[in-house]
């Protein structure tokens, strides 16, 4: 599958249905080298290798004022991945 650069990726399912798993692949494709985890306790986390990767865990967030809290665009490095776990409970945004 190819991503193109500076896109945002909503990752639909239930627990435990393998979304970090995807993340951990596109990872892989991009030349990151760090062990990539779930950021359930940190919210995001950053990655960097050939794209810039970040991983949002939306669960305990509960709108997109949270997000927005978050300043994750301030850490959005050409090219980047915005890859989002739990979308639905950020959607109004």
């Amino acid at each position: 599958m190819l991503v193109p650069e500076n896109q945002v990726l909503a990752l639909h399912g239930d627990l435990g249905a393998g979304k970090t798993t995807f993340i951990r692949g596109l990872a892989r494709a991009w030349n990151i080298i760090e062990p990539v985890t779930s950021p359930t306790f940190n919210l995001y986390t950053l990655y960097q290798g050939s794209r810039q990767l970040v991983h949002l865990d939306a669960y305990r967030l509960a709108s997109g004022t949270d997000l927005d809290a978050l300043m994750i665009d301030d850490f959005l490095v050409p090219p980047w991945c915005l890859a989002v776990e739990w979308p639905e409970r950020i959607a109004d945004c």
